[in-house]
């Protein structure tokens, strides 16, 4: 099975899972059509985006699309590991919100306690990082 083909059948497992609760709804980003919720998630993303323009789409979408909150969970460094997978770009996104989003606050840090700093193959660099934006 190709990747498409599990992402379609992951997404036709949520419409049916949830089928009956209207307050949920699952498409694909190229249906997308600038339509909002009170909470907006990037899970584990963000250090995926190896193109400037990707990330910056991605966050602008991320914030745009949001009413109340944003939860990001990533890494946020722009020091990249000394062994590092090439579809792998850590960036220090925080900086990017302050510069490139307005009216949004960093309410809450929560580092993951499983954190590792260069060891690709046990824990993780990624904690979370949730916002909330200004009323």
């Amino acid at each position: 099975m190709i990747k498409s083909d599990r992402l379609l059948e992951a997404l036709s497992m949520c419409k049916k899972i949830f089928r009956f609760d209207k307050t949920k709804k699952f498409k694909l980003m190229r249906d997308y059509n600038k339509e909002k919720a009170d909470l907006t998630l990037s899970l584990d993303v963000i250090y995926h985006l190896i193109e400037d323009n990707v990330f910056n789409s991605h966050m602008e979408r991320l914030f745009l699309s949001s009413n109340r909150f944003v939860i990001i969970y990533s890494s946020n460094k722009d020091e990249q590991n000394k062994i590092q997978l090439p579809h792998v770009k850590h960036r220090k996104f925080t900086k990017w919100i302050d510069k490139n989003i307005s009216g949004w606050k960093l309410m809450q840090y929560i580092p993951n306690k499983y954190s590792n700093t260069d060891d690709i193959n046990e824990g993780t660099f990624s904690n979370f990082y949730i916002y909330e934006k200004a009323l």
